[in-house]
């Protein structure tokens, strides 16, 4: 599952990726929209075992996610051919972060 979002269509709450009840499918969070800021926190689903992955939108100049993230899982940051930031707020995962694309990714706080 892929979603494609714009923060004003997320609420106030935070997000969370993958599927809590558990799982192999895997979760994709990516913008809607070029220049977008997501500000809102992402949480790692504990249960699911799928990959999860936040990146940039295909053929978006840049995208900047400055919520964060948490969890216990596995987590890949693919900025898919843009310019992917994480700024603001710390990367928290407890396993592995693996970045990758074609684009260049941008980690501008603490991991």
């Amino acid at each position: 599952m892929v979603y494609s979002l714009r923060d004003d269509t997320v609420g106030t709450t935070g997000i969370t990726l993958g599927n809590s009840a558990g799982g192999e499918n895997n979760a994709t969070l990516v913008s809607g929209d070029s220049g977008r800021n997501i500000s809102r926190p992402i949480t790692l689903a504990a249960g699911t075992t799928g990959t999860l992955t936040v990146g940039g939108g295909s053929g978006i100049a840049e995208t900047t996610y400055s919520g964060g993230v948490t969890g216990p899982n596995d987590l890949t940051l693919d900025s898919r051919g843009t310019l992917l930031t994480m700024s603001n707020a710390a990367i928290n995962n407890t396993k592995t972060l693996t970045v990758k694309g074609a684009g260049n990714t941008v980690i501008s706080f603490g991991i």
